[in-house]
């Protein structure tokens, strides 16, 4: 691991990406790419806005006032067909599961809950992969991994 300066923002607004900075910090890009990337990241390219919980809530809020209780429903499963729900999605289906429970819609609980359930398994596993940058893990058993292939090819060639 290198021992770079890497600031947490960019600007007020703008905060840089833990991933950016671990990926700099790591063993995966050679000492060459360093500084490029982190010119880059200085620029803002790996920089997001953070979105506020009371922002989300208001969203969630505005999109069942404007389109009813089964247009927001309609809105948060095309966001689950898209594969990569957003925060204002996520607050949308908490919403619309409280609703679904207060109004005894035992299905539409049901539903929400299991599609909330498989999207926040998927997104933990994305944090636990990308976590894996800190440790080297993926260098270490995808090189283990292509010689181990790459001995049960030369073993079948030579048979």
């Amino acid at each position: 691991m290198r021992d770079i300066d890497v600031p947490k923002a960019v600007s007020d607004e703008k905060k840089v990406s833990r991933l950016a900075r671990t990926v700099l910090e790591s063993d995966y890009v050679i000492d060459d790419l360093v500084e490029p990337i982190k010119e880059e990241l200085l620029n803002g390219r790996f920089s997001y806005y953070e979105k506020s919980n009371s922002y989300a809530s208001i969203q969630a809020e505005n999109i069942i006032k404007r389109q009813g209780y089964n247009g927001a429903m309609t809105a948060w499963e095309e966001a689950v067909y898209r594969g990569n729900p957003s925060k204002e999605d996520i607050v949308l289906a908490e919403a619309l599961l409280k609703i679904a429970s207060e109004n005894k819609k035992a299905s539409d609980v049901l539903k929400i809950l299991s599609q909330l359930q498989a999207v926040s398994t998927n997104a933990g596993q994305v944090v636990q992969a990308i976590s894996m940058l800190k440790t080297n893990k993926v260098s270490e058993d995808l090189v283990k991994s292509i010689d181990l292939m790459a001995v049960k090819r030369h073993r079948k060639k030579y048979k």
